[in-house]
């Protein structure tokens, strides 16, 4: 598997799956999203707890979702640019779940937010649109 240099923010990292940078995406709430644009940055409490911030691709949205949010129907989607990210974003396998999240090792100041997208879940999953 070829390994690709990232370029994130002040950091370098070896890109191991994908040729090009993508977008990241946190899932949030219009309350939380509302006190981090106050704050000025994204910080969850995985930040303090296991020192990152928990980010999915836009293909594991659906999964994250269903896993880590059942129930909840007015969920929001931040879409990070990864090249504006003051800390380290590593692509690993955290829990030994065989699937690869992004994960920034920083808070993520709202600036690299580059749109929110309100997510429709219904009784068949969730509706992501991308366009």
């Amino acid at each position: 598997m070829a390994q690709h240099p990232l370029r994130c923010g002040a950091y370098e990292r070896e890109w191991h799956n994908y040729g090009v940078l993508p977008l990241i995406y946190h899932i949030s709430n219009e309350n939380q999203w509302a006190a981090d644009q106050a704050a000025g940055s994204i910080a969850p409490a995985s930040l303090t707890d296991e020192g990152f911030v928990h980010c999915s691709f836009a293909d594991q949205i659906p999964g994250t979702v269903a896993k880590h949010y059942p129930g909840e129907t007015t969920l929001l989607v931040l879409e990070i640019d990864p090249e504006l990210l003051d800390g380290e974003l590593v692509v690993e396998d955290s829990y030994n779940s065989g699937n690869e999240f992004p994960h920034v090792y920083a808070a993520i100041e709202t600036s690299a937010v580059r749109r929110t997208i309100e997510l429709t879940v219904t009784d068949s999953g969730v509706v992501f649109p991308l366009d």
